[in-house]
């Protein structure tokens, strides 16, 4: 069973209060889950059973082939952004990071690992998308001075060549 798994809004956050040593533990688990041999037989399974070539296949079989070759952890990762689980985005970067860490290891199962990553990176890329940042003025009236002092300081100017 995986945090993933879990529907309750707080399962991001369980995730990223874990130890370390559990969330790579984790990172392994939810790449394991991710069976080509199974997803290769489902696929074959539907294809044998339709009653048209590939090129005609009906909207449902199109759908659970869809289905089929989507890693559950995708499925949940995708739920999890839809219901707007609380800390989402601290929680998708922080199993990104575990995972690169993870995946660094000699000893890890590259191929899934890289499969899990890729699709981290893809559901943060939607995550920033142009469409859904806003931007808006920063003034001193609504922004904190602390925000304003970090700001400043990274774009200062140095007299130093």
């Amino acid at each position: 069973m995986s945090i993933l798994d879990s529907t309750m809004p707080q399962s991001t956050q369980l995730y990223t209060k874990l130890p370390v040593d559990q969330r790579q533990a984790h990172v392994l688990h939810l790449a394991a889950t991710n069976d080509p041999f199974s997803t290769i037989k489902t696929v074959s399974k539907i294809l044998t059973s339709s009653t048209t070539s590939c090129s005609t296949l009906s909207h449902e079989e199109v759908l659970a082939i869809r289905n089929a070759v989507t890693p559950e952890y995708e499925k949940n990762l995708e739920r999890i952004m839809k219901n707007g689980h609380p800390n989402v985005l601290e929680f998708l970067i922080q199993l990104r990071e575990d995972v690169l860490f993870v995946q660094s290891k000699p000893s890890s199962d590259t191929n899934s690992l890289r499969t899990l990553s890729q699709t981290i990176h893809k559901l943060l890329t939607h995550f920033f998308s142009l469409s859904l940042l806003q931007f808006r003025q920063i003034t001193y009236a609504d922004t904190p001075a602390l925000t304003i002092e970090k700001i400043a300081k990274k774009e200062q100017v140095s007299g130093d060549p």
